[in-house]
């Protein structure tokens, strides 16, 4: 799951063209929360982790992924750009649901017990 979850962190940098290091780290300047909102949103749709997990990986609590994800609502249903970059993440998504599910059914057995 962890090479599918740096997939999903590194394809979205990519397309936003910004460097992991700045993404990752605790700038709050726009675009940032925007591409953290998508990280966010595709780690969930792709994995279905609980949000203390996702919050875990992005380096926040889980209030602030709350936050993301509302605002992950809200630009795709207002701002073209986002939405058509949600869209390329949404195959990216579904490669990876595709190329993991043995090892995202072997994580989810360990974390249901």
């Amino acid at each position: 799951m962890k090479t599918g979850i740096e997939t999903i962190i590194n394809k979205c940098c990519v397309l936003w063209g910004f460097d992991k290091n700045v993404v990752m780290g605790k700038s709050r300047i726009q675009p940032i929360p925007r591409i953290k909102a998508m990280i966010a949103y595709t780690i969930r749709d792709t994995f279905r982790l609980p949000l203390k997990k996702i919050s875990d990986i992005l380096g926040c609590n889980h209030t602030t992924i709350i936050y993301y994800l509302k605002m992950y609502d809200s630009e795709y249903k207002y701002n073209q750009e986002f939405r058509n970059f949600a869209i390329a993440m949404k195959g990216v998504s579904s490669d990876i649901r595709t190329e993991f599910q043995e090892e995202l059914e072997e994580e989810l057995n360990e974390i249901i017990g």
